[in-house]
């Protein structure tokens, strides 16, 4: 029996080997899922953020009828108009969205993205708020240009600062 016992306990050892390789063998597979999942939420994310742009400008497209020449030429005007205010490129698309969207022409919606990410800047103010507020400066007292939008946004934030009640809580509301 001695040899039995011998037989037995290289078994045992074998087996303890293979649940020990195939613990470190799981123990790797998880690892790699997690970088797998770390990847793809690294992936996923910009593919997101790209695809949202895509929408974003086919929406335009849709709402305005331009070509993909001229959509393509309204994104590097965006970009540009994005860094001359310090806002970002999506905030100034949402803006034109916005304002395509409440019946604004394309070109009126073009010359006020300046004015609108200046404004927004300014006061510290999110895009989408300032858009909003011009909205309804441009519904209630038919301001369609850039110079005269300007000059609205100017008392409002003249107004704000003699009151208690500035730009950006103006535009929130």
């Amino acid at each position: 029996f001695p040899s039995h016992d011998n037989a037995t306990q290289q078994k045992l050892k074998a087996t303890q080997e293979a649940i020990a390789a195939n613990q470190a063998a799981r123990d790797n597979f998880r690892g790699q899922m997690g970088d797998a999942l770390a990847l793809g939420a690294s992936v996923a994310i910009p593919v997101k953020l790209a695809a949202d742009r895509e929408f974003n400008l086919a929406q335009i497209g849709t709402l305005t009828g331009m070509s993909t020449e001229q959509l393509k030429a309204l994104q590097k005007q965006a970009e540009a108009t994005a860094n001359a205010t310090y806002n970002s490129y999506d905030s100034v698309i949402t803006s034109l969205n916005m304002l395509l969207a409440e019946g604004m022409k394309i070109e009126d919606a073009v010359n006020l993205q300046g004015i609108i990410g200046k404004t927004a800047t300014a006061s510290n103010s999110a895009i989408e708020d300032i858009t909003k507020t011009a909205n309804a400066l441009s519904a209630s007292l038919n301001i369609k240009d850039a110079a005269t939008m300007e000059q609205a946004f100017e008392k409002l934030v003249a107004a704000g600062k003699a009151g208690s009640f500035e730009l950006k809580d103006m535009a929130q509301y």
